[in-house]
């Protein structure tokens, strides 16, 4: 989730908040332009989804620094202004600080998203059940080939061809569906977490992707292995 373009929207909308909440007290926008930095936000962002994955709750770093920057404008805004002072001022610049803040949590935070990962954590313990199944049929195959299968080019080409099997399991779907624009499509109106989601999705199906692309590499490797075994045998075989 480190997508530069999805952190500056965030940014963007969480400044346009803090503007627009600063409107609701009669303050013009420019006085709270800016507000939350690219870094803030960033920061933020990248807590947020590792406190996803670790199933704890997520708090806004950095509260004090944006209060205090709201307080130094507004400030600012009332002595260049001449407002007059009086015991509300105080309470309305803490009441937009304290606004602000949460505007800007809500923005970071997505409500549904937590189901989500929530699912995928659930799904992960199978998929490494999966894998280790797989990979122990895999080894109890190969040593078993080694027992039943004499030339050593036939044992390394149907191991290649148990990557293959495999690789190809891995890719036939996911790339499918990353080429297809399925993800593109999803309905999510807010630009921002459209391209929260959009990003996670992507991410998560390339991790297929690129697990069948290793094992179509093994595979590749091991026939080569296996036509040079091959290659040998025949010489010999001609040599005599």
């Amino acid at each position: 989730m480190e997508d530069p373009q999805y952190i500056k929207l965030v940014q963007q909308e969480i400044n346009e908040k803090i503007q627009d909440i600063g409107r609701g007290s009669n303050v013009p926008a420019d006085q709270l332009a800016d507000i939350v930095p690219f870094k803030w936000v960033e920061k933020n962002i990248g807590k947020y989804v590792k406190n996803l994955y670790r199933k704890k709750n997520f708090s806004l770093e950095g509260q004090l620094e944006i209060k205090e920057k709201i307080h130094q404008r507004l400030n600012h805004y009332i002595q260049e202004k001449n407002i007059p002072i009086d015991q509300s001022n105080p309470q309305v610049i803490d009441k937009i600080a304290d606004s602000s803040v949460i505007a800007s949590k809500n923005l970071i935070e997505i409500p549904y998203l937590v189901n989500y990962v929530n699912k995928v954590l659930q799904f992960k313990p199978v998929l490494n059940r999966l894998l280790i199944g797989s990979s122990v049929v895999f080894i109890l195959l190969f040593f078993l080939l080694l027992q039943t299968i004499d030339w050593t080019h036939r044992k390394f080409r149907f191991a290649a061809y148990v990557f293959l099997g495999t690789g190809a399991t891995f890719l036939l779907f996911p790339t499918w569906l990353y080429f297809s624009g399925v993800i593109e499509r999803i309905g999510i109106l807010t630009e921002s977490v459209y391209r929260f989601v959009r990003q996670y999705l992507v991410s998560f199906d390339l991790t297929f992707i690129y697990t069948g692309l290793i094992s179509v590499g093994i595979a590749s490797i091991l026939y080569v292995f296996s036509e040079r075994k091959r290659a040998i045998v025949i010489y010999k075989g001609r040599g005599k």
